[in-house]
């Protein structure tokens, strides 16, 4: 009987993760930084001084990466990573070749 009693308030019980870091959207905006700087991350400029994008410099998943959230009238709406491409550039086998004369 008591397991039944355990499994039905387990079931019963909403577990909520959140949809984006430490925020869910709709969260208010204003609490992100806080929220990074508790997890060690630095604040980073984005593609000019727009209010409503904040980013921050971070590790996650084992890489370095750019942690963008994106806020329309002070509530989040948005969230975003961007890592740098692990790929090198290889030099092009059919690609034209100066002559020397």
């Amino acid at each position: 009987m008591r397991w039944l009693l355990i499994a039905t308030l387990l079931l019963a019980t909403q577990l909520q993760a959140a949809d984006f870091r430490t925020s869910d959207f709709g969260d208010s905006c204003p609490l992100i930084p806080n929220r990074e700087a508790a997890l060690g991350n630095e604040p980073i400029k984005w593609h000019g001084d727009d209010p409503n994008i904040r980013a921050f410099k971070a590790r996650e998943f084992g890489r370095d990466v750019s942690v963008v959230y994106v806020c329309l009238k002070g509530v989040l709406r948005l969230g975003n990573y961007f890592f740098r491409s692990r790929t090198r550039t290889l030099p092009c086998t059919r690609c034209a070749q100066p002559t020397t004369a």
